[in-house]
């Protein structure tokens, strides 16, 4: 795990152009086949230095790190799970390592019919209707953590293929929350009934660390949902930042195609905002096609330096 390490109970210092001397003569005793006697011998160093090196670098005893979540360019990792490794060396060379480095995330098929999960679909209103941008909420409750899959299957059966929610994607333990706006892979909205199928969770190594950051654009929605741009009619899209994020807003046309940019990328501050679309093309022209239009929001969250994206319709009519 790349990142910032931080130690409790231990003073927190940097290794010296000493410290590192003594270091890099460890590893190549911990990788290679020589005692640290054998090894200092040949060497002409003294194993008693080296000793006094090692003792230096580590004393012995309960040790305790954090990590901050980011990685070795400083920046915060995105949201998942993640492991960590450590590799002791003592004074004879001997090795001792807790997950390698190269081990997966995932636990042993043995383990899978530990972790269970329980839960129920709840609606934003009775009748779900993405075309009014409506979200569907999904909650439900882990035992354990593990990889999870939810994807939507519209009816009837196999008429249209599934849409995946999450795909192995690893998740906590305890209550979450997922969220869908309605929309298939290819952007348009669905429009017939549909049921949510949870796969079975496959659970995830012991001691795995998740990094999760929340982020909530509150009830986006475009006010009014219909509007006629031949009558100088106007759409507002509405939307609130829980904290500050750079923010980009663009048009998309009933074909997928990208129409025009409504709000320029701009760093906001928290707070309620409001973009207006007048029904004008990146050439100023009012569109001549009918039907429903994305205004496609996306925010990169200044303190997470993650990309959110939320996507609200309006329909143009002549």
């Amino acid at each position: 795990m790349a990142g910032t390490m931080e130690r409790e109970g231990a003073t927190r210092r940097e290794l010296t152009k000493r410290d590192r001397f003594w270091l890099g003569h460890l590893q190549v005793i911990a990788r290679g086949n020589e005692s640290a006697s054998e090894y200092t011998r040949h060497k002409g160093l003294s194993v008693g230095a080296l000793y006094q090196g090692m003792r230096r670098l580590e004393e012995r005893g309960a040790q305790s790190e954090s990590w901050d979540g980011r990685g070795a360019s400083g920046d915060p990792l995105p949201a998942t799970g993640y492991y960590f490794s450590i590799n002791a060396t003592d004074a004879s060379g001997r090795v001792a390592v807790y997950n390698q480095p190269s081990a997966p995330l995932l636990a042993g098929f043995e383990n899978w019919s530990a972790v269970q999960f329980n839960g129920s679909a709840s609606l934003p209103a009775a009748d779900f209707n993405p075309f009014r941008n409506d979200e569907l909420r999904i909650d439900y409750t882990m035992s354990g953590a593990g990889l999870h899959s939810i994807d939507v299957r519209p009816l009837p059966c196999c008429a249209v293929a599934s849409i995946p929610l999450r795909t192995l994607e690893p998740v906590a333990e305890g209550p979450t929350t997922l969220r869908w706006d309605g929309r298939l892979p290819s952007g348009g909205l669905l429009s017939q009934a549909f049921n949510v199928f949870f796969d079975f969770p496959r659970p995830i190594e012991a001691n795995a660390i998740f990094v999760a950051y929340d982020f909530s654009f509150g009830d986006v929605r475009t006010n009014p949902y219909v509007f006629h741009p031949t009558l100088a009619e106007v759409t507002n899209l509405k939307y609130q930042l829980p904290r500050p994020a750079e923010v980009t807003v663009d048009v998309i046309d009933p074909d997928g195609n990208f129409l025009v940019t409504v709000q320029p990328t701009t760093l906001q501050p928290a707070g309620d905002y409001e973009v207006r679309w007048d029904g004008l093309d990146e050439d100023g022209l009012i569109v001549t096609t009918e039907g429903s239009y994305t205004l496609d929001l996306r925010a990169r969250d200044v303190a997470s330096n993650q990309v959110y994206v939320r996507r609200a319709t309006t329909l143009v009519a002549r």
